[in-house]
């Protein structure tokens, strides 16, 4: 089955190539990252469980839709809508308005964060991950508001795709990596990268108006490298602290063995990436139902809040690999909450959409149409792991975008634009 799968990739990457003229596009952030997780499956450097037929048919399924509506898609024009190319000033001036909204909560939080944990905190991510999966953690004083910063680096990546690298744009940047510490979680950091990059990735640069001397470019290069670097040893820190306790163990290859004596981190990577798709093979055999209890949970615990009472669950019942993992891919999520079938229609609504954002943001240079782009293509590429909709930063950050664009194009009008 997996060469049938290599097949069908191969097959919608050439399209894709063909279609797009770019080898990065919204059918290659899907189907690359997900050839890449199950490549690493098929290395078994750890003893999994086998993937059954019905699970290869479908991803194989799931992507092919994907790939079809996402092709489909791009035929459309959004008619109406904000399609304003924004001045760099007000592009600036938001980066700097939602970075300041969310230190407001960010900073004292942080703060709070250190008080508990000390300067050392690196050394106790063990304890600040428990405290989060616990629910424990007394120093979170304002929730959601810090989100905003994600939405800066959105901004950030769409600035210095337009209008080139300057190394202010760091300041949300350096704010999101305050808010993800504290949770202990390290795929806030790989966010945090996806949101930067996409827009740079995903679309040309327009060489007429960003005009760099040669050693501007250089110092540009070097502060991306930077960046990108920071959060890479970040993540590694995280990982080698959380992963101190692993030893050898019966599922480990020989292979595995020898990478797990060099550092423990290389076991917890891999388990990290595969578990999922394998996890979704074991889910597939006694699928549950529970509308929207993933995708709507963000705001199901906002009514949980409020005085009601709904089933929510932070994190995901764990399933059994033979490891235990809470989480199996974005096609787990869809499938709880809206049915196989319903799922099938999400993947069919998700793919023609982005299909058609990433179309008029070549067409129109849309500015709004870019960010969605890039959120969603971030909800793309980690779908391998969950469906990161599930999360309250990406659904506050979808909401208050159109929000935020009028301001900007408010903003702009009365500059006489």
């Amino acid at each position: 089955m997996y060469i049938c799968y290599l097949i069908v990739s191969l097959f919608q990457i050439f399209l894709a190539k063909l279609k797009y003229r770019k080898y990065i596009n919204p059918i290659s952030l899907y189907v690359l990252l997900w050839n890449a997780v199950i490549l690493l499956y098929e290395m078994r450097l750890v003893y999994l469980y086998d993937i059954s037929i019905f699970c290869w048919i479908t991803v194989i399924l799931f992507q092919t839709i994907y790939f079809g509506t996402c092709y489909l898609g791009d035929k459309f024009i959004i008619s109406n809508g904000e399609y304003r190319e924004f001045d760099k000033d007000i592009v600036w001036k938001m980066i700097i308005i939602l970075s300041t909204i969310s230190a407001m909560a960010i900073i004292p939080n942080f703060i709070n964060f250190v008080h508990r944990y000390s300067l050392n905190f690196m050394d106790q991510m063990n304890s600040v991950y428990s405290d989060r999966l616990t629910n424990s953690r007394g120093y979170e004083l304002i929730p959601y508001l810090g989100t905003f910063s994600y939405l800066a680096v959105v901004f950030s990546g769409i600035y210095y795709r337009r209008f080139g690298l300057e190394f202010k744009i760091i300041i949300p940047i350096a704010l999101t990596i305050l808010d993800t510490l504290p949770g202990g979680g390290r795929f806030g950091l790989v966010i945090i990268v996806l949101l930067f990059i996409l827009p740079k990735a995903l679309f040309p640069t327009n060489n007429k108006k960003v005009k760099r001397k040669k050693l501007k470019k250089r110092k540009n290069k070097v502060l991306v490298v930077g960046i990108i670097l920071t959060l890479v040893i970040l993540f590694w820190q995280m990982s080698s602290v959380r992963s101190r306790w692993i030893t050898e163990n019966q599922y480990m290859s020989p292979i595995m063995k020898k990478m797990v004596s060099i550092n423990p981190v290389f076991y917890k990577s891999y388990t990290y990436i595969v578990e999922p798709f394998v996890a979704l093979s074991e889910y597939l055999k006694d699928m549950t139902f529970n509308f929207g209890v993933n995708t709507f949970g963000f705001f199901i615990n906002i009514l949980n809040k409020l005085g009601l009472n709904l089933t929510y669950e932070r994190y995901q019942s764990p399933l059994f690999t033979p490891l235990e993992c809470n989480v199996a891919t974005y096609i787990r999520e869809l499938v709880q909450d809206f049915s196989y079938v319903g799922a099938i229609l999400c993947i069919a609504f998700i793919g023609s959409m982005v299909g058609i954002l990433y179309k008029t943001a070549k067409t129109k240079n849309s500015f709004f149409c870019e960010a969605m782009c890039a959120i969603w293509g971030c909800v793309i590429v980690m779908s391998f792991y969950m469906f990161f909709l599930r999360e309250s930063i990406f659904w506050i950050m979808i909401l208050s975008l159109p929000l935020v664009v009028k301001i900007m194009s408010f903003m702009q009008c009365r500059r006489g634009k």
